[in-house]
């Protein structure tokens, strides 16, 4: 018995944001193992082309920057319209900043709220109309210790 076959995502199909590296990239090994097919995403094309060739055929990677709020309807549309429908959706991918709370610009925790929470929203919302229509469907979500309680430096 291996650690993967206590769940069988076979003809499932997940999207994982930050899927290149750490956490998004284990949860994209584990389903893969336990059967599913996989696009992972990220803002590095060569990092996604390293995480699919590691991960195997059932790994498909697209290049997309979660501070395209603007972007995520018609990111959603090309990764059905180009995979299929999405069965399952990890919003994995999240920023921080260490720094200083006195050396945080405004535009700087923008973006920390803009991609760990706009994003999130938007990309759940638009997966979630199309989950709806098709009753069907799961979206997890991924969050950092920091959100927890508070790490010196870390916003």
């Amino acid at each position: 018995m291996t650690a993967f076959n206590h769940f069988d995502l076979s003809g499932k199909r997940a999207l994982i944001t930050g899927g290149s590296k750490g956490l998004g990239f284990a949860i994209a090994n584990a389903f893969i193992h336990s059967g599913a097919e996989v696009i992972i995403t990220g803002r590095n094309q060569a990092d996604l082309e390293s995480a699919c060739t590691t991960l195997g055929r059932n790994c498909k990677g697209v290049v997309f920057d979660l501070n395209d709020i603007k972007g995520i309807p018609g990111f959603v549309e090309e990764i059905e319209m180009q995979y299929g429908a999405v069965d399952i959706l990890v919003n994995n991918a999240g920023i921080n900043l260490k720094k200083e709370i006195t050396e945080v610009t405004d535009e700087d925790y923008a973006n920390v709220i803009r991609v760990n929470q706009q994003a999130v929203f938007s990309l759940s919302r638009e997966l979630a109309k199309k989950m709806i229509t098709r009753k069907t469907g799961s979206i997890l979500m991924v969050s950092s210790m920091a959100s927890q309680y508070g790490i010196p430096k870390v916003i």
